[in-house]
């Protein structure tokens, strides 16, 4: 565990810019090389989800209180979770160049981060429980597994499982050794857009803390190496539940003990050549299974104002291009409060 502390904090010390030098990166975009922006899985069932855009949502200002009502868990109240959350906003083109807006927002619109949702038998999905990868390009779920457990037993009726991971390549490709840092703040922006896609559907997260890396990994199949570029891997930053209850305790053995041994599906190549960092693998094997702590975080009420539709504001969101410092002023407590979970 020491050594492991020394390596983060050598990563952290490694990586960061100073008056005398930037930290350590190829020093030009190889365009030959760029990643695929979208992860797929080749040989798996795809199974379309339901555009969520006619839905009405409530207003964005509403959503904090809770007695919102819950809505169902069904193939469309899934398809609007993940539209307005880690989906696609908008196209843009310039010239002959496209490219994609996520409602999450990304550092360089890079977007290292996937999800994938793990459900009890549901309707238009699976009769048996599944384990998904959601692909925003399409709008749809790659089904990766069935099996059938008793592991929904002990949760909520209506509680499923969402996880969160990062491909530290497509970070790596621009920005070199600090990757690793810009993938936990893009997982920060997924989680918090996972939770007020939830909330505008009445539904609550939980971050659990007490989940191994090492079982997430099998969880979502990222130990079943074959099924990946050896460069291009995986690694699991969190595993949420989502429910109409607040928190909720119980055992994750269960679940994995009834997953099958080999999932469907092999990942797509998302480059042709990859360029090694041994500060990468350091920080990755260092902050494998490290045991998670978090600090609990008093919020200050806010009074919030009447605003716009939910399903707008999300779709609509842009990273900040330029700050007003004449105009712009917060205090410590609001600043808390607001990156606050």
């Amino acid at each position: 565990m020491k050594k492991e502390i020394n390596d983060i904090f050598s990563y952290h010390n490694e990586t960061k810019h100073s008056t005398r030098r930037y930290a350590r990166s190829l020093g030009y975009m190889d365009w030959t090389t760029q990643p695929d922006p979208f992860r797929s899985y080749s040989n798996t069932e795809k199974i379309q989800l339901p555009l969520s855009l006619n839905n009405p949502t409530p207003p964005y200002h509403l959503i904090f209180e809770n007695d919102l009502p819950c809505a169902p868990l069904m193939l469309e109240s899934v398809s609007q979770l993940f539209q307005f959350s880690l989906g696609l906003a908008a196209w843009k083109q310039a010239g002959q160049q496209k490219w994609a807006l996520r409602c999450n927002a990304s550092s360089g619109n890079l977007h290292p981060t996937e999800s994938y949702i793990i459900l009890p038998p549901l309707k238009g999905i699976s009769e048996q429980s599944s384990v998904s990868h959601y692909g925003p390009k399409h709008h749809h779920l790659e089904k990766l597994c069935t099996f059938d457990t008793d592991f929904w037993n002990n949760l909520e009726n209506g509680s499923f499982l969402l996880a969160i991971s990062s491909i530290t390549w497509r970070e790596v490709w621009k920005y070199g050794e600090r990757a690793f840092r810009y993938c936990s703040l893009d997982a920060g922006h997924a989680l918090r857009a996972v939770q007020i896609s939830a909330m505008m559907l009445g539904w609550k997260v939980q971050l659990l803390d007490n989940v191994h890396d090492a079982e997430l990994s099998k969880l979502l199949g990222f130990d079943q190496t074959q099924r990946y570029i050896q460069d291009e891997k995986e690694f699991p930053d969190m595993l949420l539940v989502i429910s109409p209850l607040q928190r909720q305790y119980f055992e994750l053995s269960t679940l994995l003990s009834d997953l099958p041994l080999q999932y469907n599906g092999t990942a797509n190549l998302l480059s042709p050549a990859h360029q090694p960092w041994e500060m990468i693998q350091l920080i990755e094997e260092a902050t494998y299974s490290l045991a998670s702590t978090r600090e609990r975080i008093s919020c200050l009420p806010v009074a919030r104002k009447p605003s716009i539709e939910s399903k707008k504001l999300v779709l609509t969101r842009r990273s900040a291009q330029m700050m007003d410092r004449e105009r712009a002023s917060i205090t410590q407590a609001e600043f808390y409060t607001l990156i606050s979970s």
